[in-house]
């Protein structure tokens, strides 16, 4: 396939993903400038790789695995490296979404799109992101000697293992998987939950700030970058601790609509 065609089916895919995933209109430069701008970067770089790809040995989900093996590179360079080695540990956490916009297109343009290729893609994220609030967490602790730093993370990693709401999805499909049974799609719909406008509000701010999105993840990268030149930590401990605050009450959200508002009943009778 040639380039222009690869590239128009990119911009198709990406325009089409991020309204309908994230409401976010990648057309407009106003209403989200930097997704707008950062989107273009990728969307050219990531065509130019697929052109490469697209009649060589190299796979969609190899690419999915590479993101994540350079984004563990990175999360050694940030955490122990010299400044220099933080830089390109910087630089790969900013870039690891070219190759999660390239594997797609690449299965795309191939035709090689797969149940197995979906899963790894959403795997990879929430390693990536996992792998950058451990990078982060070291970069602290190695700057400043507090072993706070160490102990957040552990409580933060067992937060997101322990999650409990995570865990009844998890053993509920993986039961009923294991017992044969076929999925009932007309039964017991879920219900949309009605929140009040203060509530809604609340929950909007919840859900994005902080979150594992790339375009916070690079502020926080922005920051360290202007820390490592000034060898002096500003706020990236601040930005650490909420993400880990924030984790918290994810969790202790999760325990009390299981325990107390019937969550898991809920998710079995959907089936």
């Amino acid at each position: 396939m040639n380039f222009a065609k690869i590239r128009a089916i990119n911009y198709k895919r990406s325009l089409s993903r991020h309204s309908k995933d994230y409401d976010i209109d990648l057309q407009s430069f106003f209403r989200s400038p930097y997704s707008y701008l950062k989107s273009r970067l990728f969307i050219e770089l990531s065509s130019i790789l697929v052109f490469l790809f697209q009649k060589t040995p190299i796979t969609p989900n190899s690419v999915s695995i590479t993101n994540s093996i350079l984004v563990f590179f990175g999360t050694i360079f940030l955490s122990f490296g010299e400044d220099k080695l933080k830089f390109i540990g910087i630089i790969i956490f900013f870039s690891i979404g070219l190759l999660d916009w390239t594997d797609g297109l690449l299965a795309s343009v191939n035709k090689k799109q797969s149940n197995l290729g979906h899963v790894l893609d959403i795997w990879t994220g929430l390693v990536n992101y996992n792998l950058f609030v451990i990078a982060l967490s070291i970069y602290l602790f190695n700057h400043t000697s507090d072993i706070v730093y160490l102990y957040s993370i552990l409580i933060y990693l067992s937060f997101k293992f322990f999650d409990l709401k995570n865990f009844t999805y998890l053993i509920t499909m993986y039961e009923h998987y294991k017992s044969g049974k076929k999925i009932n799609r007309k039964k017991n719909r879920s219900k949309i939950m009605k929140f009040s406008p203060i509530l809604r509000i609340f929950k909007f701010l919840f859900d994005n700030i902080l979150n594992d999105r790339s375009s916070w993840v690079d502020i926080i990268l922005l920051v360290l970058v202007f820390e490592i030149i000034h060898n002096k930590i500003y706020v990236s401990d601040v930005l650490f601790f909420l993400i880990c605050f924030k984790t918290s009450l994810i969790f202790l959200g999760g325990l009390y609509i299981c325990l107390f508002k019937g969550f898991v009943n809920s998710v079995r009778d959907k089936l």
